[in-house]
């Protein structure tokens, strides 16, 4: 078996105007929020990472994430 590839991640300030956020959410209250810049920038590098640069790195090898 290969060695585990090991992700970490951490302070994504969830619920914060400076946190990680989806282009557009649902708000528990109804209605909808919409992603600032600063947001949206974090967004697309978030959207990279899982997409391009764990797959990359992961190859065949177990993956563990660690939040």
């Amino acid at each position: 078996m290969d060695d585990a590839v090991l992700a970490v991640v951490a302070d994504l300030h969830v619920g914060s105007r400076a946190g990680l956020c989806p282009p557009e959410a649902e708000l528990d209250s109804g209605g909808k929020y919409a992603a600032n810049s600063v947001q949206q920038a974090l967004w697309q590098g978030w959207c990279e990472f899982w997409g391009k640069d764990v797959p990359e790195a992961r190859g065949n090898s177990p993956l563990v994430v660690l939040a």
